[in-house]
């Protein structure tokens, strides 16, 4: 299905004399890494082998099982439900993300929270959602809440602020709101999740890993799941109350950074592993098992 594209990866590994191939998760690099020789870790929470299962034929999926079947390790992600993948090793990692800045989340909150507003409201559908529907939402008839929203979202509410186009550390903007909806993307539900902050998924139905990093949720997080029609009608104030009664075990505030610090020690690892592999080729003397990371 792509071996040029295997080759010319391939040809970059060498030439850059690659130690460690990471990949999140393409299954060109995992081919290309077993053919230069290179250790190539996946981390992810889902392969496009496994979404697109329900939509291809076999065999038009057989290329993407060869190539992921190629990858040494794969750190499983909170919400995967995937083949174990790793002819080396398979561990887990749970949710993760990027620390906000204590002082920017002050600053920001005051710029936010202006006479009458109640609650901050961080809205990241993207573009899963047409223009035309958007501005049907009854919530933005809501003036207590303030909606963050992307610089290229087309509503055009005073009670909306977009994040500056230039802004590159949006985990500020989610860890100052007060509730968060979004499509079931790993990335903004991990950082809701890292910052505690209650959620609103909308249900898109045909994406298996959406249905998968919901369930990660349950019993863990504070969160509603709608399909569109329903997302449309929300009225903040009560979707909130609802999630305040919702009774889960949530994470510590520290979780996020001590499973970035498990992945990456668990990297550094592989990494020493091959220096010491090395080593014993020129005949130095050092242990050369596999290592077997900590679990994430």
């Amino acid at each position: 299905m792509f071996p040029h594209f295997i080759e010319m990866e391939y040809r970059f590994m060498r030439q850059e004399r690659i130690d460690l191939v990471i990949t999140d998760i393409s299954p060109i690099a995992c081919a290309a890494a077993k053919l230069a020789g290179i250790v190539s870790v996946g981390i992810s929470n889902f392969t496009w082998y496994t979404a697109y299962r329900d939509l291809l034929d076999e065999p038009l999926l057989e290329p993407l099982y060869q190539a992921y079947g190629q990858m040494d390790c794969f750190i499983s992600l909170a919400g995967a439900q995937e083949p174990l993948w790793g002819r080396k090793e398979h561990t887990q990692a749970g949710f993760f993300c990027r620390c906000p800045e204590p002082r920017e989340i002050e600053r920001l909150k005051s710029l936010m929270k202006t006479d009458g507003v109640e609650a901050i409201v961080f809205f990241a559908l993207g573009m899963s959602i047409q223009v035309e529907d958007l501005t049907e939402m009854a919530m933005w008839d809501d003036e207590s809440c303030l909606f963050v929203v992307s610089s290229n979202m087309a509503i055009d509410r005073k009670n909306v602020l977009r994040i500056p186009e230039d802004y590159t550390e949006s985990q500020n903007y989610l860890a100052a709101s007060d509730l968060v909806i979004t499509k079931p993307g790993w990335g903004t539900i991990s950082e809701a999740v890292g910052l505690v902050k209650p959620l609103v998924l909308l249900d898109r139905g045909v994406f298996p890993e959406d249905r998968s990093t919901a369930a990660a949720l349950e019993g863990r997080h504070p969160y509603l799941h709608m399909e569109w029609e329903r997302l449309k009608t929300i009225r903040i104030k009560e979707a909130l109350s609802v999630l305040t009664d919702i009774d889960v075990n949530l994470a510590s505030g520290n979780a996020s950074q001590i499973n970035l610090q498990q992945i990456t020690n668990y990297l550094f690892g592989l990494l020493d592993h091959r220096e010491r592999s090395l080593a014993m080729e020129r005949g130095e003397s050092c242990q050369s098992e596999f290592p077997k990371g900590e679990s994430c």
